[in-house]
Parts: structure tokens; C-alpha cells; sequence
């Protein structure tokens, strides 16, 4: 979907599938033929400061360890992109204390600030982009991969776990002739 944008506030519209979230990925995991991952790395959380101190220690714990807090929550489609912000809900009775997102990694939520908050999504976010991150895209049914791309993207995932398996296979071959070679 195209976001028109001009005037106004921000409007948000479908809720989205995260795909990190920790169950795509492991049913991403499980198209690949690989072990799931049975622990997140990350949560993203809502978090509802309800008074400015609430507002000043979310601030110093994303300053401190890296993160980013937006009031505009990114597991929705944005259907209007306004040049007047954000209201969450359209409520802007309270617009002093608005939730705010962000993700943050799994062992830094024993030591969040006492900030009311909930869990959107437990997440599980691979060290660096691989088979698995765009397979987790195509389960999700993100915007970049139409149901072609699916019919598209799944044989080449295939393909390539195949081609990375029979390799494994021959340099295994390999070290074993080199061994016995030596």
C-alpha cells in the first residue's frame, strides 16, 4: 500500500505481523530445516510512563544502553504519514503520557526502569541478516514479499540450504582424504 502523506496527524491502520517475533521465526526456522531458537534475544515492549518521572528514567535507560523509544509503534501500517506527530488511539486528552516502543534485548529487562510496560512481542534477532531473516519476512507477509515473491523466495531458500548442506558434505569428504592422505 502507497502512504500518502500531508497534513495532520499520523494514522495508523492494520496491525502487522513482527517478523522477529519469536514465533515466526522459529516456524521460518522450521522451512529451513534448522533447530528453532527456544529463547528471545529481544522483547519489544509498550511502555506507559503515567507521570514525568516515568518520562526522565526511560529516557536515562535509552541513553544509557543504546536504545530508541517512539511513540509511534512500528507493528502498524502507517496509511497517512502527517507533518502534525502522532496521537496514539486518536486520544489526545492524554497527550503528556503517550505509550512509547521500543525493543530492547532480553537482559536488560530485569534491570528496566519501574515504568509500567508490557510485552508486544518476545523476539529473537539473529546476529547478522541470513536465510532465516528473509524467510521470517515472507512467513510474516511484510509488504516486501507479495504471495509471488513467497512462491518465488521459498524454492531459492531451498536451493541454497540444499547447495550449503551438499558442500558441508564434500569438505567433509575432503578433511577425510587430506587425513588419511597425510
Amino acid at each position: 500500500m502507497d502512504i500518502t502523506s500531508g497534513p495532520g496527524v499520523t494514522r495508523l491502520g492494520d496491525k502487522l505481523i513482527n517478523p522477529y517475533s519469536l514465533e515466526v521465526i522459529k516456524e521460518a526456522s522450521i522451512l529451513l530445516g534448522h533447530q528453532p531458537p527456544s529463547e528471545p534475544t529481544h522483547y519489544y515492549l509498550k511502555v506507559m510512563p503515567s507521570e514525568g518521572a516515568h518520562i526522565e528514567q526511560l529516557e536515562n535507560f535509552a541513553d544509557q544502553k543504546g536504545y530508541d523509544f517512539d511513540w509511534q509503534p512500528i507493528h502498524y501500517e502507517v496509511v497517512y504519514e502527517g507533518d502534525g506527530g502522532f496521537i496514539p488511539d486518536g486520544d489526545t486528552s492524554q497527550w503528556m503520557f503517550v505509550p512509547e516502543y521500543g525493543a530492547i534485548k532480553a537482559k536488560d529487562l530485569e534491570n528496566f526502569p519501574s515504568i509500567p510496560y508490557e510485552v508486544v512481542d518476545p523476539m529473537y534477532i539473529p546476529p547478522y541478516t541470513t536465510m532465516l531473516t528473509y524467510t521470517a519476512f515472507v512467513v510474516s507477509g511484510s509488504e516486501r514479499f507479495t504471495k509471488q515473491w513467497m512462491a518465488f523466495v521459498i524454492p531459492i531458500v531451498h536451493l541454497v540450504w540444499e547447495t550449503k548442506r551438499r558442500l558441508c558434505v564434500h569438505l567433509k569428504n575432503l578433511m577425510r582424504s587430506w587425513k588419511a592422505f597425510r
